[in-house]
């Protein structure tokens, strides 16, 4: 080293030798100057890493708590469908309601395969008393005439729009889905039938058209599914609306995976058919009710009742089946394009707005409508 300074020394004067060491010395500070600020905006630059990495931590956490926890009901609801199904019926018969859960409500789910899959030997052994026990479809001869009485309340809603199923819930009030009297003026131009339907040699009779009277009570909302609508007190064949009854609605808002359902409709605006505990609840999520039952179009508005004839859910349509990315699929599980056509779509359950969320939108509606239609809406909520 010191043979290196010496060696340098000899090619600078001593002015050059006192530029070059002011020159070391400045380059020295610039130097210290320049990595304090790379310091700084490195130290920021973590600092801005540091948070933006809690954010993504944060965000991958509460998606893995998600998952974890939609995993879980997953697990819950395929527990729930075994548990109920095993409750009554053969083995055979076990084996094909739990099928039949598993294809129409499990589609891309990791237990449908192991469902579909189930032999009659793996299934668990079911104590005698529970098949050849009371069932909960088992009733009384009074239950099924009530429903059949509930039944009468039920209309067919024809318009200008087209056609669909309503019920009565007082003595001048009449509910159906929101897309079928979706406004007033839909309301004035649409007229409701009730008695259509055959009779025991299968001849449909005069039924009773009654029109609708929307100037006196009409509340809708597209988000809660319903079209509450006044109709008029008299048909067109002098008949009174009272003596066609009226539903009771469902206020408790309990219902439960596996529990059986009925439905009153008007399938393709023909007439009135009866579908008797032909379907099962098979999930709840947000304000709709989840069911596989037969239903058509112009079924929509119908009641969804529970075994006490109550009306648990207003019928809308069909869930269609869906891929990770929200696209609906057709019957051989690919996306649905305007080739394959909408004929194909895979419908994996029959969908109704739940009646304890229309009952909440309706308390909450009342406040804001005159005076002489909050006292007609304030008489249905208090019953």
């Amino acid at each position: 080293m010191e043979d290196a300074k010496a060696e340098s020394g000899r090619y600078l004067t001593p002015q050059l030798a006192t530029v070059a060491a002011a020159l070391i010395a400045l380059i020295g500070a610039l130097a210290g100057h320049y990595v304090t600020q790379f310091t700084a905006v490195t130290t920021a630059t973590k600092d801005v890493d540091v948070k933006k990495l809690e954010v993504e931590n944060s965000y991958k956490l509460e998606k893995a708590k998600h998952e974890h926890q939609v995993e879980l009901e997953a697990q819950k609801f395929v527990r729930d469908i075994i548990a109920k199904t095993l409750e009554k019926g053969s083995a055979e018969e076990q084996t094909r309601n739990l099928k039949a859960y598993a294809r129409i409500n499990l589609i891309g789910s990791p237990y449908k395969e192991a469902l579909l899959s189930l032999s009659d030997q793996e299934l668990p052994s079911v104590e005698t008393e529970k098949v050849i026990g009371r069932s909960s479809d088992d009733l009384n001869p009074f239950e099924l005439e009530k429903f059949l009485k509930a039944s009468q309340a039920v209309g067919k809603i024809a318009g200008k729009l087209g056609i669909g199923t309503g019920f009565l819930i007082s003595d001048r009030l009449l509910m159906t889905v929101h897309h079928v009297l979706h406004d007033k003026e839909a309301a004035e131009n649409a007229i409701v039938q009730f008695r259509a339907e055959a009779s025991e040699n299968g001849s449909v009779g005069v039924p009773a058209e009654f029109s609708l009277d929307p100037q006196a009570f009409y509340v809708s909302n597209e988000i809660a599914g319903y079209t509450i609508v006044a109709v008029k007190p008299e048909s067109k064949q002098g008949e009174t609306l009272t003596k066609f009854g009226k539903l009771n609605l469902s206020r408790s808002g309990k219902t439960l995976i596996g529990d059986s359902v009925s439905l009153i409709h008007h399938p393709k605006g023909a007439e009135k058919k009866v579908n008797f505990r032909g379907g099962s609840v098979l999930a709840r999520t947000g304000n709709f009710l989840h069911y596989g039952i037969f239903s058509e179009p112009g079924s929509g508005g119908g009641p969804v009742l529970n075994n006490r004839s109550e009306v648990i859910a207003v019928h809308s349509g069909f869930v269609p089946a869906r891929d990770n990315e929200g696209r609906m699929l057709n019957e051989k599980g690919l996306p649905l394009n305007a080739e394959i056509g909408f004929d194909s779509l895979r419908k994996i359950a029959k969908e109704g707005y739940l009646v304890s969320a229309i009952l909440s939108d309706l308390a909450s509606v009342a406040p804001t409508l005159p005076t002489s239609q909050r006292s007609v809406l304030e008489a249905l909520l208090r019953v």
